[in-house]
């Protein structure tokens, strides 16, 4: 029976109840960093059993799902040293969304907890389309979706409920652990033979999953996605990587001349917060932060690796690892969980990462209207599997209370590298680039001089005088009234233009 209202504290080194608190008040506040972290892998907590899913809040604290009689989602804040069980009962797994949600699968429900809303709980087994599965996973993939096993359908990053892609060879629906930078998301399936496969749900095609090929020649075994957009996977003795660019997948799956040097077997992977591109639990409790580079004399790819976490510390085989927003490393070894505190100069005291941008979109100006954040069009270096470049017609828009990127509307054909300011709540799109031809293309980009306009709230579009100057990455802005188009260049080639042009409405 799962019980809400059963909240408990508990010291560091066990669980022993002390007294009952609210769901809300102390749970939802802001976390005091009073907590003195070291450079190695500090034991914060037992618990029951070892946990099946991690997940942490906006204020670092870490979500824990355990399964069992005893188990539950426990809550792990190490700045005030408690650990407390938000909600009793067999809970298999959980996994957090991009706007403050949560979602724990027990063996009863699906459960969302708003955690900007009281840590108030509602039911959404519905929603999801769950079937009779005691024992489910739950993943939270980058781009904010939320997938979980056994489940028809699947939240979107907007929020929205859609149906699951169809899985391999009219398999159950796989599951997404991992998005790239090209708007793709990945997952490890099962093959005709039973053995796990690696899939990939396209951005071009996001109805269905397709096997990728090729795949690993020794087999699969673990998946992550580095912040470059390469795909790693361990095979199943976890004795060596391979990674692959989705942007050149016939080149296959590449091993690392380095990857000889490690002793023991890979347990658990997943992107890196620190310099490198992933990092690694090994059986001996090691935990390692590796990356690839191309070997200056040859074609080899060479992984080289530094320490994060010595064999003495943690003690066991790493089960889990988890990276929390303010840049700490959760560590789950059996039961045992541990915590490596961020550096003191980690970019996440400075900075917070909100939810990418689909498909890597750059070379983009932004502007801000009414609390939120447009992008028009833009080019992406790869979108889809194979990724391939691609010129943007959408208007992407940012809005910051629910963290979420939503299409706000299409500009009348695919452009990048254009001006753009707002003018009485209207968005003035500025020249730029485009392909009359193939408007997707990245290829045979021409200035252009035309000047439209959007206006978010009617999400009508009209047509502007056009400038006298094609002009390619123009700064534009707006000074008493008028819409200025400064410099840029009006030439393929790169031809620098020193002129200004404006315009008003009605001119």
């Amino acid at each position: 029976m799962i019980r809400s209202a059963d909240l408990f504290f508990a010291s560091v080194a066990a669980l022993s109840v002390s007294q009952m608190v609210s769901p809300s008040g102390s749970l939802a506040a802001d976390a005091e960093s009073s907590y003195s972290g070291r450079e190695h892998a500090l034991q914060i907590i037992a618990l029951p059993s070892p946990p099946t899913g991690l997940t942490s809040d906006h204020a670092g604290r870490l979500l824990a799902a355990v399964p069992g009689d005893t188990g539950g989602l426990f809550v792990v804040d190490p700045w005030r040293n408690e650990t407390r069980l938000f909600i009793s009962g067999n809970v298999s797994s959980v996994a957090g969304s991009r706007d403050g949600k949560l979602f724990v699968a027990t063996a009863e429900a699906i459960l969302q907890v708003d955690l900007e809303a009281g840590w108030t709980i509602t039911d959404v087994s519905a929603q999801f389309a769950c079937s009779n599965q005691s024992e489910r996973t739950a993943n939270g993939t980058r781009d904010g979706s939320v997938w979980i096993s056994g489940c028809a359908m699947f939240r979107d990053a907007s929020g929205e409920y859609l149906p699951c892609p169809e899985g391999l060879d009219g398999s159950e629906a796989l599951m997404a652990s991992a998005y790239d930078l090209y708007d793709n998301h990945w997952a490890l399936g099962t093959g005709q033979d039973g053995a796990a496969v690696v899939a990939v749900r396209a951005a071009g095609t996001p109805d269905r999953w397709q096997r990728v090929d090729a795949q690993p020649q020794e087999g699969v075994r673990l998946l992550a996605i580095d912040a470059s957009g390469f795909a790693w996977v361990s095979n199943p003795d976890g004795s060596a990587l391979r990674r692959m660019a989705p942007r050149t997948p016939d080149a296959g799956w590449q091993a690392f001349a380095g990857a000889a040097d490690w002793t023991g077997s890979a347990t658990a992977i997943r992107r890196s917060p620190l310099a490198g591109d992933i990092l690694i639990g090994f059986d001996a409790g090691t935990l390692l932060e590796a990356e690839a580079a191309v070997e200056s004399d040859s074609e080899n790819l060479r992984l080289t690796t530094r320490p994060i976490a010595g064999a003495g510390e943690v003690g066991g085989p790493i089960d889990l690892i988890h990276v929390d927003p303010r840049g700490h490393i959760w560590l789950t070894s059996g039961s045992q969980v541990f915590r490596i505190e961020a550096a003191a100069d980690a970019w996440q005291h400075f900075w917070e990462e909100v939810t990418p941008l689909p498909g890597g979109n750059h070379d983009i100006f932004a502007v801000e209207l009414d609390r939120q954040i447009y992008v028009a069009g833009g080019l992406a270096a790869g979108w889809d599997y194979p990724a391939e470049e691609r010129v943007f017609a959408e208007i992407f828009r940012y809005d910051p209370s629910d963290r979420t990127w939503s299409v706000a509307g299409e500009m009348p054909s695919a452009r990048c590298h254009n001006g753009l300011t707002i003018l009485d709540g209207e968005i003035w799109i500025v020249g730029g680039r485009a392909n009359p031809d193939k408007p997707d293309s990245a290829r045979g980009l021409d200035p252009l001089d035309e000047v439209i306009v959007f206006d978010p709230a009617k999400g009508t579009w009209r047509q502007e005088p056009p400038l006298n100057t094609a002009r390619t990455e123009p700064v534009a802005l707006v000074s008493g009234g008028r819409v200025y188009a400064s410099g840029g260049s009006d030439t393929a080639e790169g031809n620098s233009l020193s002129s200004v042009e404006s315009i008003a409405p009605g001119e």
